[in-house]
């Protein structure tokens, strides 16, 4: 991890991760669960409506694992983060956008170890 020296991977290929152990945990219907998919909608509803508060988070942790050497990375990294908590639209449907994404097996492959 960075505390370790190492940079933290920008531009990760999932929003978030959801293994197939993950999955298998949320039940029959995984990802698709209507408890899940609920759950999801607040929370990203509520990120939406925090977004600054969200923002100066990331960029505080950020500027503490990456220092001033990946700079230019962490604002186009928090750039994007802000894109998408500015996006208007369902909840529920970008829940179910970005759960296709996180459980993609390729996209999963391509994750780094450990993180």
């Amino acid at each position: 991890n960075a505390a370790e020296g190492q940079a933290h991977p920008l531009g990760e290929p999932v929003p978030f991760r959801l293994t197939r152990e993950l999955r298998d945990a949320l039940g029959p219907r995984g990802a698709s669960a209507p408890a899940f998919q609920l759950s999801a909608a607040a929370a990203l509803a509520h990120a939406r409506r925090s977004h600054q508060s969200v923002l100066l988070i990331l960029a505080t942790r950020v500027a503490e694992d990456c220092g001033l050497a990946a700079a230019l990375a962490a604002e186009l990294a928090a750039a994007e983060v802000e894109a998408r908590l500015s996006r208007r639209g369902v909840e529920e449907a970008t829940v179910a956008e970005l759960a296709a994404e996180a459980t993609d097996e390729e996209r999963l492959s391509r994750m780094g170890v450990g993180w």
